[in-house]
């Protein structure tokens, strides 16, 4: 949609407008951000849409409480127009202007609910064509994607739950949080830990493979609701993609070298390793202090996540490091 030729009700009704307004899509912010830039006169007609998405949005009360103020107000309006409907044509300028104005009311409550209805979408994270791609999320813990692989994270991730749906194969490395346990969902079981590590391939039409490295984590099988099967570290659970839900639980014969990087340097910059852990791992590695960048390093560092990596080096020869979206800033 473009504001320029734009009414305010095209825009209450667009659902990137909206987002954009509720500040919950940055996608949506930067695309009406640029329109407001190209098209400065319509400044004030955005700013009484984003005042009635405002009102209509779910930012007032609970949305329990909204929903039923709505509904209430459907069944206002309905009898309004059932009323008006048996005047007369002769109708004075005050009453002309009741009826419009329930209609607007009507049209209002109709656009809120309209606007409840909008879903948040779980944010989706890929690895596409990448060997690896790793991606930190809101509550510090590290997930590494394997090549094709896809991560839909629950859109109240870290506030209400801690719950995400995996399609292909991932590496865990997850934060103990005693709130919300984390959750991961594939297609033949749900896996539930409170802080561990972890590998699961959860490929459409094969086997679920769950293997543990370290903590304890909790198998529950769909086909089989209520059974629950514990794993301890360095035991491996498969599940067969049938009806009946096969499974077996067998020492790990193998370590995932898909994920392991063992980095043997000698006197090298942290700008070259920082390069060769961003290769590795697939996530943005930039510095904001160029004196770190000569910081220089030797011997041999093996870890299964990039800020594990970070933290060995960290021992050797100290600097700081901080994630922020999704990308790595190293400083003094």
């Amino acid at each position: 949609m473009n504001i320029s030729n734009s009414s305010i009700e095209e825009l209450v009704c667009d659902e990137s407008f909206q987002h954009y307004c509720l500040g919950n899509d940055t996608a949506a912010q930067a695309y009406w951000e640029d329109q407001l830039l190209q098209h400065p006169g319509k400044r004030e007609m955005v700013a009484e849409a984003r005042r009635l998405v405002n009102i209509l949005s779910a930012n007032q009360g609970n949305r329990q409480e909204q929903s039923n103020q709505l509904r209430d107000g459907l069944m206002q309006a309905a009898q309004l127009q059932q009323l008006l409907s048996l005047q007369t044509p002769k109708r004075s300028k005050r009453g002309l202007l009741y009826a419009v104005t329930g209609i607007a009311a009507a049209g209002l409550i109709l656009l809120g609910i309209r606007i409840l209805m909008v879903k948040p979408t779980p944010a989706t994270h890929t690895a596409t064509q990448n060997p690896r791609q790793t991606y930190i999320l809101a509550d510090g813990s590290v997930i590494t994607l394997r090549e094709h692989g896809q991560l839909l994270v629950n859109p109240s991730f870290n506030t209400s739950n801690r719950e995400v749906t995996l399609e292909g194969e991932a590496f865990f490395d997850v934060k103990h949080n005693g709130r919300f346990p984390f959750i991961v969902h594939t297609n033949t079981a749900d896996i539930t830990v409170l802080g561990t590590t972890f590998n699961v391939s959860a490929y459409p039409g094969m086997e679920t493979a769950a293997t543990l490295f370290r903590g304890k984590i909790a198998v529950n099988m769909k086909a089989q609701p209520g059974k629950k099967i514990i794993l301890i570290p360095d035991q491996q659970l498969v599940i067969r993609n049938t009806s009946e839900a096969e499974y077996k639980i067998t020492p790990v014969q193998h370590e995932k070298t898909w994920i392991r990087n063992r980095l043997e340097i000698d006197n090298e910059p942290l700008e070259e390793i920082a390069k060769k852990l961003e290769k590795w791992y697939g996530i943005p590695v930039i510095f904001s202090d160029d004196a770190v960048k000569s910081y220089r390093y030797s011997g041999t560092f093996e870890s299964e996540t990039v800020l594990k990596a970070l933290e060995a080096l960290q021992l050797s020869y100290p600097f700081n490091f901080k994630v922020t979206n999704n990308v790595i800033i190293i400083s003094k």
